[in-house]
C-alpha cells in the first residue's frame, strides 16, 4: 500500500478525521503523465466527529488532501477507468491496444485546460469524472478536485484501489485551515527546519543510492520547482504567515521549493491558506507524518516554533553569507553552472548558483545544533568542518577539469550527497527537535 504502516497512522489520524484527496507524476517532462487533484472542501456542511482545529478553535478545523501523480506510459491499463469523451463506451473497450496512443495523441492535440478524458462507467466515484489538460506541457494531464472522503479508511480503500489498478508515482500532501482567526506566526520557522532536514536526509539517502546504481543524485537541487531556501524565502514566507489576510496566490520564490510549501486562497478558497508537502513525494508514509506534524502544530498556533532562538536562523543562502563562506573562484564556477540550469520556467527558492554553496553554510550555528549538548556539538562540529573542506576539495578539482557543464553540475550533484552522508546532519537536526520537545522519538 504505497509504502503507509497503517495501523500507525490510524492510531494518532483517526482521532481528529480528515479529508482527502488524489495527485497521480513526478515531475517529468519526458514521459506522458496524468495528474490527479483532489483537494479537501473545508467548507462542507456535513462535518465528521473528529478533527483537528486551527488554534484549538471549533469553528476553525483543518482540513488534509493530496495529490498523486502517475505516468501515463506505466499505466497501460488507464483506459480502463477513462475514455475520450467522443468515442462511446463499448468502441472504446473494443480496442484497448490502442489506448495509450489514442490518449498521448489528445493530449498533444489539446489547448490548456481543455477536457482529455472522461470516466467510464463502472470506475470508482473518488476518481474525478474528467481529465484536462494542466499546462501547456504536452506530457501531462489532470483530473480535477472531486468528492473528497473524510475517513481514513476510506483513503486506505483508495489507495489500496489506485496500488492494485495504477502504478502511483508521486504524493503531495495538503493541509489548510480558514487565515481568520489561524495565528500562523512560527510556520515559517516550522516549514525551514523540516526543509534542512529533509533535504540533507535526502542527500544523504542520495549518497547511498548511488553507491549501489551509479545514478546521480540531488536531483532536486538543480530542479526549478523544488528549489533550496534561501534568506529571501524565509523573508517572504515569514510576511504571508504573519499577515492578517490570507494571500490569494503564493509567489513561486516559496511556491516551488523542496520543503512544506505556503499555498493560499487560489489552492483552497476564500479566506483560507495552508501547506503543501513537496519534499516527500515518492513516501507516502513520511508525507503523512508531516501532514500530522502541521496539523498538530497548526492547532497549537505553532507556539514552539515561535521562540526567538529559533526564529534568528543564521543558516540561510544569501548572497551576502555565500561571499564570506565560498572563495571566489568557486563563485564564479557555481555562477557558470547555474546560467546553464536557466530555463523557461521560474524557479523557486534560491538562484540555481547559489544552491550549490549549501554544504558550505555555517552549519554549527544551526539552532536545532545549538540545543545539542556541548560534547555532541564539538564532535559534530569536527565531523562538519571535515566534510565541508573535503567538499571545497571536490569541487575545486571539479572545476580544473573542464569537463561540460552538465557533467560538471553531476559531478557537483554527487559532491553534495557526498557531504550529506559524511556528515549526517540530518540525524542530529532532527535530535534538535526531540531535545526541544517538537518531535517526540519513534519508537
Amino acid at each position: 500500500m504505497l509504502g503507509v504502516h497503517w495501523d500507525k497512522y490510524f492510531s494518532h489520524l483517526l482521532r481528529f478525521g480528515a479529508g482527502v484527496c488524489v495527485l497521480i507524476s513526478p515531475l517529468l517532462h519526458a514521459q506522458t503523465c496524468i495528474k490527479m487533484g483532489l483537494l479537501v472542501d473545508g467548507d462542507d456542511t456535513e462535518k465528521p466527529s473528529r478533527y483537528f482545529y486551527a488554534n484549538g478553535r471549533i469553528s476553525n478545523p483543518i482540513s488534509f488532501g493530496y495529490e498523486a501523480e502517475l505516468l501515463v506510459s506505466q499505466n497501460p491499463d488507464l483506459g480502463k477507468f477513462y475514455r475520450p469523451e467522443d468515442i462511446a463506451e463499448a468502441d472504446w473497450a473494443r480496442q484497448p491496444d490502442r489506448w495509450q496512443q489514442e490518449i498521448r495523441l489528445r493530449i498533444e492535440q489539446a489547448d490548456r485546460h481543455d477536457v482529455i478524458l472522461v470516466r467510464r462507467e463502472g470506475t470508482p466515484k473518488f476518481l474525478s469524472p474528467h481529465a484536462i489538460k494542466d499546462t501547456n506541457d504536452n506530457d501531462r494531464i489532470e483530473l480535477p478536485k472531486n468528492q473528497v472522503t473524510e475517513e481514513l479508511s476510506d483513503v486506505r480503500d483508495q489507495f489500496d484501489w489506485l496500488n492494485d489498478n495504477l502504478k502511483v508515482a508521486t504524493v503531495h500532501g495538503h493541509v489548510a485551515y480558514t487565515k481568520d482567526g489561524t495565528d500562523m506566526r512560527g510556520a515559517d520557522v516550522f516549514a525551514k527546519m523540516d526543509a534542512d532536514i529533509t533535504q540533507i536526509e535526502t542527500l544523504a539517502r542520495g549518497y547511498s543510492r548511488y553507491k549501489e546504481t551509479l545514478r546521480v543524485p540531488a536531483k532536486n537541487v538543480v530542479h526549478w520547482s523544488t528549489g533550496l531556501w534561501d534568506e529571501k524565502t524565509q523573508r517572504v514566507y515569514r510576511g504571508l504567515v504573519e499577515a492578517e489576510n490570507a494571500p490569494s496566490g503564493v509567489p513561486t520564490l516559496i511556491k516551488y521549493t523542496y520543503g512544506v510549501a505556503l499555498r493560499g486562497e487560489v489552492t483552497y478558497g476564500p479566506g483560507k491558506q495552508g501547506h503543501e508537502v513537496r519534499n516527500a513525494v515518492k513516501r507516502t508514509g513520511v508525507a503523512l507524518d508531516k501532514m500530522n506534524e502541521l496539523a498538530k502544530q497548526a492547532q497549537d498556533g505553532f507556539q514552539a516554533y515561535r521562540l526567538q532562538p529559533l526564529r534568528n536562523d543564521p543558516v540561510l543562502l544569501s548572497d551576502e553569507t555565500v561571499r564570506k563562506r565560498v572563495a571566489t573562484p568557486t563563485i564564479a564556477f557555481y555562477k557558470e553552472l547555474g546560467d546553464v540550469l536557466q530555463g523557461p520556467e521560474k524557479s523557486g527558492g534560491a538562484p540555481y548558483w547559489m544552491r550549490f554553496a549549501y554544504p558550505q553554510l555555517e552549519w554549527g550555528q544551526h539552532p536545532l545544533v545549538r540545543v545539542l549538548p556541548s560534547k555532541v556539538r564539538t564532535d559534530l562540529q569536527h565531523k562538519i568542518d571535515k566534510a565541508t573542506r573535503r567538499y571545497d576539495q571536490r569541487v575545486e578539482a571539479i572545476s580544473q577539469l573542464h569537463l561540460p557543464p552538465r557533467q560538471a553540475i553531476a559531478q557537483v550533484q554527487i559532491a553534495m550527497a557526498t557531504w550529506a552522508h559524511e556528515t549526517q546532519l540530518h540525524v542530529y537536526l532532527r535530535e534538535g527537535k526531540i531535545k526541544l520537545g517538537l518531535v517526540e522519538r519513534d519508537e
